[in-house]
């Protein structure tokens, strides 16, 4: 996955998961932090979510 990627240019990729009840939200990240994020997934400041 990351290195299909990488081959279409894409320097982006947004996480998306659901709240408490259910209301979709997104983090960004850039495609470097993937591989990380997949294996020790991604923190996020829950007060600006």
């Amino acid at each position: 996955m990351i290195e299909a990627a990488k081959e279409g240019n894409i320097r982006f990729v947004q996480l998306q998961f659901t709240d408490i009840i259910g209301a979709v939200k997104a983090v960004t990240i850039p495609l470097h932090q993937l591989g990380d994020s997949l294996k020790h997934g991604t923190w996020f400041d829950g007060s600006s979510i």
